[in-house]
């Protein structure tokens, strides 16, 4: 079983629906598009990615051990890529396709350091799409630092039926004029 994970119990099957249906929201059923998961965990948002309707590949980027190898033997049909995000960007987007990119990684849990570099991450991988989604959710109802990294933001659910309650955002990059 993994050693880590952001919250003391998994996302509840509602919070994982909820993102699901976002990025379902946004890719369609055209093809052209791809989902990138960051911070999977145990897997309970992946398993609702899986069972959307969406047919995007799924790629995961976990950073413990303990959660690949679990994701690996309960998703066996899903990417997963053991590491930061940072550290992986090359092999998460194709220059020009839609992204649908799911976090799950704990923003407000991380050093300033650490989320400086997870959002910088996240920017250059939606600069790349033709068109990009951040879905992420938070137990705080704000996202952190999204004004520096261009980010326009929503919040597009409250799901109070999750422990701790969450909020979920769609995110998508700000075009300077």
């Amino acid at each position: 079983m993994p050693r880590r994970v952001g919250s003391v119990v998994p996302s509840s099957p509602q919070l994982a629906k909820r993102m699901a249906r976002e990025v379902a929201h946004f890719l369609g059923s055209k093809p052209g598009g791809r989902i990138v998961e960051v911070g999977a965990g145990t897997g309970a948002i992946t398993r609702a990615l899986v069972n959307s309707r969406t047919a995007a590949p799924l790629t995961v980027v976990e950073a413990d051990r303990g959660c690949c190898a679990y994701l690996r033997r309960h998703f066996p049909l899903v990417q997963v890529i053991e590491g930061l995000v940072e550290e992986n960007e090359e092999r998460l987007t194709t220059p020009g396709a839609r992204l649908a990119l799911v976090s799950s990684v704990p923003l407000f849990s991380l050093t300033g350091d650490q989320r400086t570099n997870v959002l910088a991450a996240y920017e250059r991988l939606i600069r790349r799409a033709s068109a990009a989604r951040i879905v992420q959710f938070t137990y705080a109802p704000w996202l952190p630092d999204q004004r520096a990294y261009s980010l326009l933001g929503r919040r597009a659910q409250s799901v109070w039926q999750n422990l701790p309650p969450a909020w979920v955002w769609s995110a998508t990059h700000q075009i300077s004029t």
